[in-house]
């Protein structure tokens, strides 16, 4: 069985189609860019601290105090993004709310104090978008990221929805003395597992689709004749529990460095409720 060819004056009817479609978006390119930008709906601070009642292992209520301790602009970010490029970042400890100390204090364990440290970021674009944010995903693989999977999620907070895109990925220990690749008992090395979830928030907007992001700009410079500027939340944090053998994992004490991977995200997705309560503008945001 043989298809029907397609008529020739459908095929033109399509080509003019799409011809009309792209001259259009081509024109957000030509416009001339607005002297002062839009700024973004987001406050360039990231909460103090972030308390929250949580599940554990057992499925009780467990209140937990994260302490934030801000964290440098690393030389590469400064090299990779325009100079008027704007951040905020901190890494959140679980912590005694009395001494703010963290809960992990053994210098032997801090290795798991950091992987099950909370990362967040802001970073806030400069007036060259190209030039100040991008999608997480074009930057992990350089910094050791492998196997990157990608999922969107949408996130309800006491504020409102909050999509996400969701990021699992491992990394591979090495010896920080030799430089070599720690191995376990087969000869491969040793994986470490994380999550990472962002989003992007716009002038009057809050996605996590880069192309979605790129369709906003090209129809506000269209049809609202004005540029903005975009920031990207980034989180980030890990789970443990593969680690450890049932007998570990099951020890008194252990929950403080045995976590999983469905404990991660329920600890994500309420540092996303907290980040979002305190920095997201929400009053500027349009469903």
């Amino acid at each position: 069985m043989t298809a029907d060819p397609v008529p020739a004056s459908s095929t033109r009817r399509l080509a003019i189609l799409l011809a009309v479609v792209l001259g259009t978006l081509s024109l957000a390119f030509m416009l001339p860019r607005s002297e002062v930008a839009r700024e973004a709906a987001v406050r360039m601070e990231l909460p103090e601290n972030l308390t929250f009642w949580t599940r554990d292992a057992e499925g009780a209520n467990t209140f937990q105090y994260w302490h934030g301790v801000p964290m440098p602009v690393s030389e590469e970010e400064h090299r990779m993004l325009a100079p008027d490029t704007e951040f905020a970042k901190k890494r959140y400890y679980l912590s005694d709310v009395d001494t703010k100390q963290p809960v992990i204090s053994d210098p032997r364990l801090a290795t798991f104090a950091d992987l099950l440290a909370v990362q967040a970021s802001i970073v806030l674009s400069g007036h060259d978008l190209n030039d100040s944010i991008h999608r997480p995903e074009r930057c992990l693989p350089a910094q050791g990221f492998k196997e990157l999977k990608l999922e969107p999620r949408i996130l309800k907070t006491d504020r409102g929805d909050v999509p996400v895109t969701r990021i699992r990925c491992y990394t591979e220990i090495k010896d920080p003395a030799t430089g070599d690749f720690v191995l376990d008992g087969s000869g491969r090395p040793v994986r470490l597992q994380h999550v990472f979830y962002y989003w992007f928030i716009g002038s009057h907007t809050v996605t996590s689709d880069h192309y979605h992001r790129t369709l906003t700009d090209m129809r506000d410079r269209l049809f609202g004749g004005f540029d903005q500027r975009w920031a990207y939340v980034l989180l980030g944090s890990s789970f443990t529990d593969y680690l450890f053998d049932a007998t570990t994992a099951s020890a008194p004490g252990a929950d403080t460095v045995v976590r999983t991977e469905a404990q991660t995200d329920a600890l994500l997705g309420q540092v996303v409720a907290g980040i979002s309560r305190s920095s997201l503008q929400w009053d500027k945001i349009r469903p």
